[in-house]
């Protein structure tokens, strides 16, 4: 794992090629990382719909929905940033902040959450979308110079990535205050429904090594998917898809026995 470390930050210097690029790399580890936390919260909220009626309060359905899309959204991202530094001539990234840094300057820990640190909501998830969101625009304040670090097509095509995620309600900013409003009036006890990381049994130990396995994989296939840089052929993207599949049914079978997911492989 890694530590976010200011993306894109230059002290109002001119930005090199170099530290634009591992200022893209920074961003890539803070996205890996919010994925995985809504991820997290996803299956804390109970996950997708069970079969037969859904027994949850309407507003965590909701909640559990938006958490999910909020990854989803967060995986678009992962993959157009390593478009990026693969036709700038950089490997894959594919590690995972273990800490972002908000705007005060305190360390924000992206551990999987707990019912007390959710005593708190949503002023820790909102500083660490702020946090993603202020390296997303320390990129783009990059690239305003007369001269930016990149030219051409791969300067015209990481703007458009940059400015994708600007737009209001597609920040994750804005995205992180929906679900807050989604959740408004709940507390943690009410909508924290699946917190256990602790195996109880052999089975318990075997499923959570299954989805870690699972996990693992599924980023062995993205680094591949990434570096074709020739368009993410579809049999990898199958594979991708696939393995996400897998990796989500063992997931909704943690679930029903009170556990989180680990993702910890890679870390």
């Amino acid at each position: 794992m890694s530590e976010h470390r200011g993306a894109g930050s230059s002290g109002g210097r001119r930005v090199t090629r170099k530290q634009l690029l591992d200022g893209l790399r920074d961003v890539a580890a803070l996205e890996h990382a919010h994925c995985v936390y809504y991820l997290r919260l996803h299956y804390s909220l109970g996950g997708d719909p069970p079969e037969g009626g859904d027994p949850r309060p309407a507003p965590v359905q909701d909640a559990a929905q938006v958490a999910s899309q909020l990854a989803q959204s967060d995986m678009f991202h992962l993959k157009d940033v390593n478009r990026i530094l693969v036709r700038a001539g950089r490997d894959p990234a594919l590690d995972r902040a273990a800490r972002a840094t908000s705007a005060t300057g305190r360390a924000i820990d992206l551990q999987p959450m707990t019912a007390a640190q959710f005593r708190d909501f949503p002023k820790r998830e909102k500083a660490l979308a702020a946090a993603v969101d202020s390296a997303y625009a320390r990129l783009r304040s990059a690239l305003s110079t007369p001269t930016p670090p990149l030219t051409g097509e791969l300067l015209d095509e990481l703007r458009f990535v940059l400015d994708m995620v600007a737009v209001e309600g597609s920040d994750h900013t804005s995205k992180v205050l929906g679900l807050a409003q989604t959740l408004a009036g709940l507390t943690p006890a009410e909508y924290l429904l699946v917190t256990g990381v602790a195996p109880a049994d052999e089975l318990d130990r075997r499923l959570l090594a299954l989805s870690d396995e699972f996990y693992g994989s599924l980023l062995a296939i993205l680094g591949q998917q990434f570096a074709d840089v020739g368009g993410l052929g579809p049999p990898l993207r199958e594979q991708a898809v696939s393995r996400m599949e897998d990796m989500h049914k063992v997931n909704g079978m943690l679930g029903l026995r009170g556990l989180l997911p680990p993702f910890t492989t890679f870390n």
